[in-house]
């Protein structure tokens, strides 16, 4: 997952490593909206939004960004979650 300069960019892949999907778009005020390929099945998921997230785990020196994407407007709708940990300094 990359995010820099209000650009957000994540691949996604499968257990056994294969590429599955990218999500691309924006980020403005803690929202994200990406426009989703996949790259191993024909649905089409067009877009998803979702929030930017951050917990700080001062004990731990860990900052945890996490985002739950979700398809708007639609019923039931693919949800994906991602997140990432570092270390505060």
């Amino acid at each position: 997952m990359t995010a820099a300069g209000g650009r957000f960019k994540a691949e996604l892949y499968d257990d056994a490593g294969a590429h599955i999907a990218t999500l691309e778009g924006h980020e403005r005020k803690g929202v994200v909206e990406v426009k989703v390929e996949r790259h191993v099945t024909d649905d089409a998921i067009g877009s998803m939004r979702g929030e930017r997230r951050t917990v700080e785990f001062r004990a731990e020196r860990v900052r945890r960004e996490s985002i739950l994407f979700s398809e708007p407007g639609q019923l039931p709708a693919v949800v994906i979650g991602l997140t990432r940990d570092t270390t505060i300094c």
